[in-house]
C-alpha cells in the first residue's frame, strides 16, 4: 500500500518530536506509533492551557512575580499555585508505549 499523506505528516511530527530517523519510525508498530501521537497530543493540549492562563495573568496583571534574589526559583506560594494548577487542568497522562 502506498503512503498517504497522513503517514507522512505522522512520521514528521514523530522525526520533530524525538528527533527519531525515518527508519527508526517505521520500525515502530502501529499500535506503538498510536500511543506515541495520543502522548503527544494529550501534552500539547495540556502546555497550551497552561499558556493560556500565563497569558492571562499577564493580561490581567498578575504575573507571578519572581525572587530577584534567586530567579530560577519561584517563591513558595507561586508554587503551590502553579502545581494547583497542573493539578486541575492535568488529564490523564498516557505512556507513550502503553498497551490499551
Amino acid at each position: 500500500m502506498e503512503p498517504t499523506q497522513s503517514d507522512f505528516v505522522t512520521v514528521d511530527r514523530l522525526a520533530k518530536e524525538y528527533g527519531w530517523s525515518i527508519e527508526y519510525i517505521q520500525g515502530l508498530q502501529v499500535e506503538e506509533i498510536n500511543n506515541l501521537i495520543e502522548a503527544i497530543n494529550s501534552r500539547q493540549r495540556q502546555e497550551y492551557k497552561f499558556l493560556v492562563y500565563i497569558i492571562n495573568c499577564a493580561m490581567n496583571g498578575k504575573m507571578p512575580k519572581f525572587d530577584s534574589d534567586n530567579s530560577n526559583e519561584p517563591p513558595r506560594d507561586e508554587t503551590a499555585q502553579l502545581l494547583g494548577l497542573m493539578k486541575e487542568i492535568n488529564g490523564k497522562v498516557h505512556s507513550p508505549l502503553e498497551r490499551k
